[in-house]
């Protein structure tokens, strides 16, 4: 329009196409952008006052996007434990549904309650309990994959999303075990936990305790059969009261969902250190977080 390229008129500046467009065409233009330097957020209104010329007004947003992120960190996270809630465990198993119905896998859910937890917040205090439940959540999230959920349920309940499981019920069976029976074995290490005697002074640090910790979990393994994500929760809680009626600090796997009529399906058990050896038909291999076959263990 002005016999010269635009990189002439504007030299080499930020939103190059953007700038020529709002001057050839008079229309104005809205985009964001980001000013690293000093980590700005910025709403951009680009327009023309008059032909062939443009003007840029820039708009500090930084403070609305970071307000934004912590409305959507509450609505999502636990604000404890920093883990997805029930809110956004739903959505995550919404998504699941479907891929396992496209890709023809499966896919497992447990249902984990920490063991005698209520004596331990009676006894020692919220402060206590609380310490535990977030370095119990950060355990579970070292246990599972990158591409699988660890959510805080409530109180001492977490659900885990297992994905991309083997297509044969069976074998997503054991891997599903072996899943459980490696978070009995990260929980059953002792926890260092720091109780503040009253009216002591923070600065001298509380009392350093070691406490044990077990967890009742249910499991169940589902395929293109579910429908109901809440269906699937029931049935992993129903498998979780069965692990602390049968003893506490074991796994009670349901093989699979069953056809529509969802009769009572077959269970394991995975006990303890125990059971990490006994399931170890499948292991998560490190080098490539995937799962590969092993020999049973004697």
């Amino acid at each position: 329009m002005l016999g010269r390229a635009a990189s002439q008129i504007f030299g080499e500046v930020p939103y190059l196409e953007a700038y020529a467009q709002v001057v050839e065409r008079g229309e104005p233009m809205r985009l964001s952008g980001r000013f690293e330097p000093m980590q700005r957020d910025f709403a951009i209104t680009v327009f023309s006052p008059a032909p062939g010329q443009f003007a840029t007004v820039f708009q500090d947003v930084t403070e609305h996007r970071r307000a934004e992120e912590r409305i959507r960190q509450l609505a999502f996270h636990d604000t404890l434990t920093l883990l997805p809630n029930r809110r956004l465990l739903a959505d995550r198993m919404r998504m699941a549904l479907p891929a396992v119905r496209r890709h023809g896998g499966r896919a497992a859910l447990m249902f984990l309650d920490l063991d005698h937890f209520k004596a331990l917040n009676d006894k020692e205090g919220h402060n206590v309990g609380d310490q535990l439940l977030v370095e119990a959540a950060g355990r579970l999230m070292g246990s599972v994959r990158a591409t699988d959920t660890v959510a805080r349920f409530g109180g001492d309940e977490f659900v885990i999303l297992l994905v991309d499981l083997d297509a044969d019920a069976a074998q997503a069976t054991a891997q599903a075990g072996v899943f459980a029976a490696k978070i009995l074995a990260t929980l059953d290490e002792p926890f260092v936990l720091t109780r503040q005697p009253a009216g002591s002074d923070e600065s001298e640090g509380g009392v350093r305790n070691e406490h044990t910790c077990s967890a009742s979990i249910g499991v169940v393994v589902f395929g293109s059969e579910a429908v109901d994500p809440e269906q699937i929760l029931q049935v992993a809680d129903a498998a979780m009261y069965r692990a602390k009626a049968a003893g506490r600090n074991q796994a009670v796997v349901d093989a699979d969902l069953g056809p529509p009529a969802w009769p009572a399906p077959a269970t394991q058990q995975v006990q303890g250190a125990v059971g990490l050896r006994a399931a170890a038909t499948f292991e998560l291999a490190a080098s490539d977080r995937r799962l590969s076959p092993l020999q049973s263990a004697p």
